[in-house]
Parts: C-alpha cells; structure tokens; sequence
C-alpha cells in the first residue's frame, strides 16, 4: 500500500470517526433533553393530581373567594386568586350534628344566632374545637362561615352542648340534615423555596409544604356554570388548573406547560346519626 493510499485511508476513518462522534453527541443530547422533560412531566402531573384531589374532597363554598359574606377576617388573606388557590374542606370526623330550633317544626329559622346548639356532650364540643377555630355550618342548601369564640366556647353537658361564634351571626334554615364542621383549608401557590421556585402546599395555620420543584408558574381560572372561565373567583361548578415547570441540567433546559380541569362532586353531608 503507497504512503497516498495510507493517507487517503485515514482521512477517510477521520471523516467516518467525526460524523459518528456528532451522531453520538446528538442522541445523548436528546436522551438527556428527553429525560428532563419526562422529570418535568412526572412533578407537573402528580403536581396537578395533588390538586384535583383536594378539589374533589372540597365542601361549601368549595373556595375561599375574597368578600363572601361572613368569611372571617382571618382567612381573607387567604382568598384564591388567578394565581393561588385556596380549598375548603370539612373531615368527616369532625361533624357535630345541629339542634333544631324550639317549636320545630313549626318553627325551622334561626335569625341571627352567634351560638349553635349541638347534638353532642360538651366534652365532644371541646374536644373538637378550640378558641379561634374555623367552622362551617352546612345544611341542605346553604352553608355559613364560623369563627369559634376566643373563651368559654363550649358549654353544655353529657348529651347536648352549645358553641359560641359570637363574631360569626348566622341566619338559616333549619333541615334533620344540619351538622357543624371544623373547617381545613388548603392552600397552593407557587414560591421560592431553598432558592428554587416550588409548588407549595399549606394548611391554614400550618407550615408551608413543598409540592414539587421546579413549578414556576400556576394559572387558575374558575367556572360558576361548567362552560365558561374566567381568572375571577366565584364559587365553582369547574376549576381549570395549569402548571408550567422548568428544568435544567448543565447547558440543557426543558419547559412544560400541562392543565386539567376539575368538576366539583355534588357533596351532601348526613347528620351523624340520621
């Protein structure tokens, strides 16, 4: 073989090595761009799950919207926003069910009561709740906002009990399926967390969780009607959620943006008991 022939030879290897180093280069580039899209996927999609989870538990008024009537001034600053969204739940084992009214049922209306007489001893009302608690008083149709008085709030004796909301005066009608319940809310909005943007989590009252990292923006819009959105809070029939994430590895940067819209369940609580 002549020197010519060697060297033609080598270029030719040269040529050969270099374009199998690109191909290389460039599917271990998509692999690693593929496999930060897919850990943005997987935080964004539990993310959303997470959400939906506590929408569909939601009661009452499913949302704190800024303004209600009755909403205490405490959790005004927790209203849900076009960025923020905050869930009103009730756990089940904190119902209490709600006295009838005297003359019931000739009379069903209570006007103006800032105390609720409960089908439970006062060891129960005590045990339940504590001064400055949030409650909700639900009935077949409506729902109002408590606050629990800061002292004295549960009185009574083994079979029946009466808690004081004397900043909270409600005026209902009264149905057998009326019950007292302690009021959680949860509240999820997007902060920095460690130096890093997150997804957070917090009960009222409580720390603030880290959801995921690497969620840089949450969008919520509401639907009082199920068809039509809007960024404006109102008690919902539909919640749509979206979450944008970012994720970076080196020089690698992936972004995705998902939404899932969540109908509310028809919840009715039963008296305990009924």
């Amino acid at each position: 073989m002549t020197m010519i022939e060697v060297l033609t030879a080598a270029v030719v290897a040269l040529v050969i090595f270099t374009i199998l180093m690109n191909l290389l280069s460039g599917t271990g580039t998509v692999q690693a761009r593929n496999q930060l899209q897919i850990s943005v996927d997987d935080s964004i999609r539990s993310s959303l799950e997470l959400m939906a989870s506590d929408l569909r538990q939601s009661v009452g008024p499913r949302i704190i919207v800024s303004g209600s009537p009755g909403l205490p001034s405490g959790l005004a600053s927790y209203a849900s926003g076009s960025t923020a969204l905050s869930v009103v739940q009730i756990p089940s084992a904190t119902l209490l069910s709600v006295m009838p009214p005297g003359g019931y049922p000739t009379t069903t209306t209570f006007s103006n009561v800032t105390s609720t007489a409960l089908n439970a001893s006062v060891s129960a009302c005590s045990a339940q709740y504590t001064s400055g608690d949030y409650a909700m008083l639900t009935t077949e149709t409506s729902s109002s906002w408590v606050q629990v008085d800061a002292s004295n709030y549960c009185t009574g004796g083994s079979t029946t009990s009466t808690l004081k909301h004397t900043a909270s005066s409600l005026s209902y009608t009264y149905t057998p399926a009326a019950v007292l319940g302690e009021v959680t809310v949860m509240r999820y909005a997007v902060q920095t967390v460690n130096g890093l943007s997150a997804l957070t989590r917090q009960q009222v009252g409580g720390p603030v969780q880290t959801v995921a990292y690497d969620i840089t923006g949450l969008t919520v819009e509401y639907s009082a009607d199920g068809y039509t959105f809007s960024s404006t809070p109102v008690q919902p029939k539909a919640i749509r959620l979206t979450l944008t994430g970012s994720r970076s590895a080196g020089s690698k940067n992936s972004s995705l943006t998902l939404s899932t819209t969540v109908y509310m369940r028809d919840v009715q609580y039963t008296a305990p008991g009924n």
